[in-house]
């Protein structure tokens, strides 16, 4: 059992470091504080009551609701931090925002949690837009939506690279794997860590072989990140897929026709379409394997023809 202290005869637990599980917006205990903490460890707290008669039992439940109504009042200001969340990471709707600036540059490192269960919602690197506001020496969070994380003097962080734990390598594999799964047979991931084989040479193999696969890329470029790859399934349909950080505004050129056959999933991140048949993979200087015509004809490519 935990030590415990009494408040008015009554046991509650004692917690060693109560305010790293919480985002305040000032310092020092307060009631909001001691409120959560009873909400949150009600079953440790029950643990440490030592109640001895009817009328100290109604004396604890006066005493608590007496805190509830003292401390609502200042629940605003405090959000609960789950697991995982630095006490480095600021709250800001919804969302705590952990960034550290690399080097005094423009870039920043930073990691998004979800509020209430700490779910990485991104990770990497992200550029600072000072074409917007008034330049302010400490960022003041406001929101985060669609890769970008929106300060409160106008500016915009922008990301640029995803780390292992952002969730768009998670999204983009299983986006992949489903693909590959239609026919109920098991694909090989020809991206899995620690293969053997590079991607390409895997997915040639496979296609060759005439089985089931979806391989992916990740492609990094100075202001952007996006995922390329291929899936086909146990009877030789092939896709085709693309995913960007950023959501789609469109998948057709002005003045275009919607292409029915190209589809949109995971919030408008990732473009599906099928690869033509007969399926050609080609295999640009890069590595990355694609089946569709080349936009340039002067880089070296290898086609590979599924018979």
């Amino acid at each position: 059992m935990q030590r415990c202290f009494y408040i008015n005869k009554i046991a509650v637990p004692q917690y060693r470091r109560p305010f790293n599980r919480f985002a305040t917006g000032g310092t020092g205990f307060s009631l909001c504080t001691l409120l959560v903490t009873f909400v949150r460890a009600r079953t440790d707290y029950l643990e440490c009551l030592y109640i001895k008669s009817a009328a100290m039992a109604r004396e604890r439940y006066a005493f608590i609701t007496g805190l509830l109504l003292l401390g609502l009042s200042g629940c605003g200001q405090y959000h609960f931090r789950p697991r995982g969340v630095p006490s480095s990471a600021v709250w800001a709707d919804h969302t705590f925002i952990d960034c550290s600036n690399e080097a005094n540059s423009k870039l920043y490192r930073c990691t998004v949690f979800k509020d209430d269960t700490g779910e990485v919602l991104a990770e990497g690197l992200f550029r600072l837009d000072k074409t917007h506001g008034p330049a302010e020496t400490k960022l003041r969070y406001a929101a985060f939506g669609d890769g970008r994380i929106f300060l409160e003097d106008t500016r915009v962080l922008m990301q640029t690279s995803a780390s292992p734990r952002d969730p768009s390598h998670r999204i983009m594999t299983d986006r992949m794997r489903t693909l590959a799964s239609h026919g109920g047979a098991k694909p090989i991931d020809c991206g899995a860590p620690n293969a053997a084989e590079s991607p390409a040479k895997c997915a040639l193999k496979a296609f060759a072989d005439k089985k089931p696969f979806f391989v992916r890329w990740y492609l990094l470029s100075d202001d952007y990140f996006s995922y390329s790859g291929i899936a086909m399934d146990n009877s030789g349909v092939a896709w085709s897929a693309v995913y960007a950080h950023a959501i789609w505004i469109s998948v057709k050129e002005p003045g275009q026709v919607q292409d029915p056959a190209q589809t949109l999933f995971d919030d408008g991140h990732t473009l599906v379409f099928p690869c033509p048949t007969p399926v050609v993979l080609t295999e640009d200087s890069r590595g990355v394997i694609n089946c569709y015509k080349p936009v340039s004809d002067h880089e070296p490519l290898r086609s590979h023809n599924l018979h």
